[in-house]
């Protein structure tokens, strides 16, 4: 599998202790499946803006991969499943204003740069029909 996009094993590198990752995955079926890593101290940040973008603001809906995360059920359960709403799913990220963003031991501007990077990365699965999963703690 290629790594396309690869925010963890630097700062993984820089710890002490091991650190949990996050995987998105497009993989259209035909075997060249594409990867999305990142350290979960940066897709935290990402997930409680959506929290608050959601609940707060009320300007998304409680989308799949939101519920799936604050209930721990789905992919938070299981630590692997599809991302569903895809479509939505990029519309509600983009929406994040990147300021509002905790930078957790993170430089300053890292999270919105992985931020544009993933919806990107997102945007060109659905732009290939590709199905794009997510796993946890890989």
């Amino acid at each position: 599998m290629k790594v396309e996009f690869d925010y963890f094993s630097e700062m993984a590198n820089s710890f002490e202790w091991p650190l949990e990752g996050i995987r998105f995955v497009r993989d259209g079926g035909d075997g060249n499946a594409v990867a999305f890593d990142m350290w979960e101290g940066h897709f935290y940040p990402i997930m409680n803006a959506l929290f608050d973008l959601c609940f707060k603001q009320k300007a998304i809906p409680y989308l799949p991969l939101l519920k799936e995360w604050n209930e721990c059920t789905g992919y938070e359960e299981t630590d692997s499943g599809p991302v569903r709403e895809l479509a939505d799913t990029i519309d509600a990220l983009r929406k994040i204003d990147s300021a509002d963003i905790s930078e957790y031991r993170s430089a300053p501007g890292e999270i919105a740069q992985i931020l544009k990077s993933l919806i990107s990365f997102l945007q060109s699965a659905m732009s290939l029909g590709q199905a794009v999963t997510i796993t946890k703690d890989f």
